[in-house]
Formats: C-alpha cells, sequence, structure tokens
C-alpha cells in the first residue's frame, strides 16, 4: 500500500526531474526571436545585402513564431487561435486562469472525508 507522503515524494521527485530537463534544453523562444529579429535588422543594415542569409533568417524566425504560437495554443487549450494572434496578453490570462481552475484545494477519500491538508494521515 502506497502512503500519501510516498506519493508526494513521487511527484516532488518528478517535478524536479522536469525541471532539470527544461534546463538542460533551454528553450527560449521569446530569446531566439529577438536574436532573429537582431540579425534581420543587421543583415538589412550591412553594405551588401544577401538576399539568400535573409529569406533564411525570414524563415527561422517564422518557423520560431509557429512554435511560440503552437505552445500558447497548447498551454491556454484556446483551440481557435488564428493565425497572426501570437502571444497576446489575452493568451497569457486564460493561461492564468486555466492554471487557477486545475488548482486541487481540497480531495474526499472513499470514507467521505474531506482532506485538506498536504499530510494524510495514514489509515
Amino acid at each position: 500500500m502506497m502512503m500519501a507522503g510516498d506519493i508526494y515524494t513521487i511527484i516532488k521527485q518528478c517535478r524536479n526531474a522536469l525541471s532539470h530537463w527544461r534546463s538542460k534544453r533551454n528553450i527560449n523562444s521569446g530569446k531566439i526571436i529577438t536574436l532573429l529579429k537582431k540579425d534581420i535588422q543587421n543583415a538589412y543594415e550591412a553594405p551588401c545585402i544577401d538576399y539568400a542569409y535573409l529569406a533564411n533568417l525570414k524563415a527561422q524566425l517564422q518557423f520560431q513564431y509557429r512554435l511560440e504560437e503552437e505552445y500558447w495554443r497548447m498551454k491556454s487549450r484556446v483551440l481557435w487561435l488564428q493565425a497572426g494572434d501570437r502571444n497576446t496578453k489575452y493568451f497569457h490570462a486564460k493561461t492564468r486562469q486555466r492554471r487557477k481552475y486545475n488548482i486541487i484545494i481540497h480531495i474526499q477519500d472513499e470514507k467521505g472525508r474531506v482532506l485538506t491538508k498536504l499530510k494524510l494521515t495514514k489509515e
């Protein structure tokens, strides 16, 4: 029989493992988009414009926008997201709203007791 403390430990270990995995990947679309925009601006300001390089940068920027849009679409679960509505205040608010809605405040065990504390009692 698994005790409540065991579940808490497993969840904590899972959270730590996911956090570590995410930090190793170090993917931040906002930073990548900013860098690509700077590169595009620099390419336009160059004395001799390399149009193939510029087209490549624009394609990469468009791809990063699509990745960011998909991330927010999955995170906010707004299925009717239309092209062009990238990373707006509304979608951030929807994500926060959903996160707030999904918080577990209490649970009810099989005997009908309502448990509100993180530390559950052993039967």
